[in-house]
């Protein structure tokens, strides 16, 4: 029997019929891909358009990482902070611990003495702390808010000036 030939779509080459490439150009006779085209796929097809795209997510990816780690070495400073703020501020606590104790003993003039001597400590304290402002926008249009860690200091001592007014408010007022 005969060898039965076909003839290749691309070189008009004689073919054995089942070949899946022809010999004279290389052309997969199947899939009609040339061999150089073959040869790129295998090798992950990377043309100009490839390389842009993968230095495109590079760079996205760069970017991602940057901001988890920065969000990361805020939240950590921000956990230094409120960490440490019992040690910072344990001197003001005791001081409106103190303030508390004096009123329950019945002595709301030295109560009150230690108490307004507290509140312009921490008012003190309060002024002393700067914060940066960053311009941002967003619904309710452009505002200025605190971008540094401080803020949340200036709050705790905030708080421990309302504490101390409210205990001041508490103690029985004086003819």
């Amino acid at each position: 029997m005969p060898d039965e030939q076909s003839v290749c779509p691309s070189c008009g080459e004689p073919v054995e019929v089942g070949a899946l490439t022809c010999p004279h150009c290389g052309i997969n006779i199947q899939t009609g891909e040339s061999y150089e085209t073959q040869v790129k796929r295998a090798k992950g097809g990377r043309g100009p358009r490839g390389r842009i795209a993968r230095h495109l997510g590079f760079g996205v990816t760069l970017a991602f990482a940057l901001v988890v780690l920065g969000g990361f070495i805020y939240q950590q400073r921000v956990v230094t902070v409120m960490r440490d703020a019992p040690l910072k501020y344990a001197d003001y606590i005791q001081r409106l611990e103190n303030v508390d104790a004096l009123a329950a003993q019945g002595k709301s003039a030295d109560a009150k003495r230690e108490g307004e001597a507290l509140i312009h400590d921490l008012v003190q304290m309060d002024k002393s702390i700067v914060v940066e402002l960053a311009p941002t926008t967003d619904q309710l249009g452009k505002q200025e808010r605190p971008k540094s860690i401080r803020w949340a200091e200036k709050r705790l001592l905030q708080n421990l000036v309302k504490k101390t007014e409210f205990a001041l408010s508490r103690l029985p007022q004086q003819k």
